[in-house]
């Protein structure tokens, strides 16, 4: 374990050092710092910045933070002696980088990057915090000592794990595979045949494209085994035991596909299980090389919704059943908008406007019949009547006269209820 020795003695001098070190600690806040540090990554690391995957970029936010906590705790203890050892999250995150194709310097340059900004954030705020100027001095030089320490073995010790981790991926089949999906998705012109062969699975069939993920977290070195195993028993509902193809993307995400004689989405629903940390999304049934790109892109789309949606009890979801949301929400900050446009009062957090919003979803639903609308709300017509009427003098206006419009905005706050500003 390597550690650093940051010479408290316990002297009356040395615990006011710790004690502004702990005020220091206590007045930069280390997540709005990581956050910080995310965005310089993101903008100033070219390998980061050309990178559009969002799993990556949520997992190198989640590095951050839990290394700049660890920083944090490190200074604010008062033994000679404080470990240097990164969060798992963070010796987790080179096998990422080899699986996205990130060199080794870019992940040097960001911990380089994020070293600077906290340097520069702990010698600014210093500056604003009463103390002795030895007191002052002797602090800052303990704090860089240390933050030198840390990535000095943080940056040793990462760039091990990812030279393992690159020499594992360099001699399996799944290169092969892996670059060439990446190949098709990007739109290269790939025959057939050599398609096949490279993916050892036949690409002439029609397809069902599906994507198997966990949020990023602690990571146990069981999760991207558990998280294969799962997507292997989609691929084989989905593809009722026929051939399955299988591609991880790191540790927290899986691609698949599975080749389909009939896709038959009710037996699938009724079929498909998965643990509750896990997420799919599934495409629509799609033939030939083509449609292995198609379907894929279906699923993809449904992952972008099903995360739109935020956090929903629905772990697998289907593009056939949010094809409408997809359109509707490519824009996601658009779709708020238009929400609030369309809806006005109707989208307040609160109990009676849910109850409206569902009054009116239902009253369309059932070509503007107030009986059947009773009948399906459980309450009496004069009710649903009261209510519609309601809705009208929020909204200024007939409901009839923008139905379309009403009907995607409520939808659209089904999926994604509006959050405040």
């Amino acid at each position: 374990m390597a550690e650093i020795d940051l010479g408290s003695a316990g002297t009356d001098r040395d615990r006011a050092i710790e004690a502004l070190l702990g005020g220091l600690a206590d007045a930069i806040d280390p997540d709005r710092l990581s956050d910080e540090i995310l965005e310089a990554i993101y903008t100033r690391v070219e390998e980061f910045a050309e990178d559009g995957d969002e799993d990556l970029r949520r997992m190198t936010g989640t590095v951050a933070t839990r290394t700049l906590h660890d920083v944090w705790r490190g200074l604010r203890r008062s033994h000679r002696t404080v470990p240097l050892d990164p969060p798992p999250v963070a010796v987790a995150w080179p096998a990422e980088l080899v699986h996205r194709g990130i060199e080794l310097h870019a992940m040097l340059r960001a911990y380089r990057l994020g070293h600077e900004i906290v340097e520069a954030a702990w010698q600014t705020t210093i500056s604003r915090l009463e103390a002795d100027d030895d007191i002052r001095s002797e602090a800052l030089l303990r704090a860089s000592r240390f933050f030198f320490a840390y990535v000095d073995a943080t940056s040793v010790q990462l760039t091990r794990t990812y030279l393992d981790e690159r020499a594992r991926r360099d001699r399996g089949d799944a290169v092969l595979r892996a670059e060439m999906i990446r190949e098709l998705l990007d739109g290269g012109s790939v025959p057939a045949d050599r398609a096949s062969a490279a993916l050892r699975y036949d690409v002439s069939g029609t397809h069902v494209g599906f994507i198997v993920w966990m949020e990023p977290s602690e990571p146990d070195g069981r999760h991207a085994v558990t998280l294969e195993s799962v997507a292997a028993r989609v691929g084989s509902v989905v593809g009722r035991g026929g051939e399955v193809m299988l591609v991880p993307v790191g540790n927290w995400v899986v691609w698949g596909w599975a080749r389909v004689i009939a896709h038959d989405l009710d037996r699938v629903r009724a079929e498909l299980v998965v643990p509750d940390a896990v997420r799919v999304t599934v495409g629509d049934a799609s033939p030939g090389i083509d449609g292995l790109i198609r379907t894929h892109d279906e699923a993809t789309a449904a992952r972008r919704v099903a995360r739109f949606a935020g956090n929903r009890n629905e772990r697998v979801v289907f593009h056939h059943d949010v094809a409408l949301l997809e359109l509707l929400t490519a824009d996601p900050v658009a779709a708020q908008r238009f929400v609030r446009a369309e809806l006005g009062p109707l989208t307040a957090d609160d109990e009676q406007a849910a109850r409206l919003r569902s009054t009116v979803q239902v009253y369309l639903d059932e070509n503007l019949s107030p009986i059947r609308t009773a009948r399906r709300l459980g309450v009496n017509k004069n009710t649903v009547v009261n209510r519609m009427e309601k809705v009208e003098d929020l909204l200024g206006h007939a409901v009839l006269s923008r139905r379309r419009e009403i009907e995607a905005a409520l939808r659209l706050a089904a999926a994604d209820p509006v959050a405040d500003d």
